[in-house]
């Protein structure tokens, strides 16, 4: 794009500052919110009212892009778990800049596959039996993601315990036992894969 196409862009975003524990998305939301820093956790609660993490959203993520097509997101939520930035952009300018960039809209539909594809790995994930088969199915993904066996947890045990559909205690267990058992090593939210 150039320079003017990216200005008529830039006035149809709202720039937001949020606080941890903000509430950017409802399941009544209808805007596209787009991480400029900060991380945001993007969840469902299930039928007992838990949350069920999704993902975790940071700088240049984005949610919402469900609504703006019509799609209701049922107990769908974005909430800030640091202070950040966010750009916002309604529904009616979402729709417009679509039939004004037609390459915006074929990058938001390989972008939207491409979390489909993460959501699937995740469900096939959760399906996968124990709380070990999960833990390392999901260190695998990391450490094949960064192209090491050195990687970084990109979210808080909280968040991860939620992600993989157990509780913090039993993810505390289940990480000092794969460390007992020589198949990790793992400082803070640093860990080193053993394969």
């Amino acid at each position: 794009m150039d320079q003017s196409e990216l200005l008529q862009i830039s006035d149809l975003i709202h720039h937001h500052h949020f606080e941890k524990g903000s509430m950017l998305l409802d399941p009544d939301s209808q805007d596209l919110v787009i991480v400029r820093s900060g991380q945001v956790k993007v969840y469902q609660l299930n039928v007992d009212g838990k949350e069920q993490l999704l993902r975790v959203l940071v700088t240049g993520d984005y949610v919402g892009e469900g609504a703006l097509f019509g799609v209701t997101m049922h107990d769908t939520y974005a909430q800030a778990i640091t202070p950040g930035a966010a750009c916002v952009i309604t529904r009616a300018d979402f729709e417009q800049l679509l039939l004004d960039y037609p390459a915006i809209s074929l990058k938001l539909l390989a972008e939207s596959a491409a979390k489909i594809a993460a959501l699937e790995k995740q469900t096939a994930l959760l399906s996968s039996g124990s709380i070990q088969e999960r833990l390392m199915g999901y260190f695998n993904e990391l450490a094949a993601v960064n192209g090491s066996s050195d990687f970084e947890i990109p979210m808080q045990r909280k968040a991860l315990s939620s992600f993989l559909g157990t509780t913090p205690e039993t993810l505390s267990r289940m990480l000092k036992k794969l460390k007992e058992g020589g198949l990790i090593d793992y400082k803070g939210r640093q860990v080193h894969l053993y394969v």
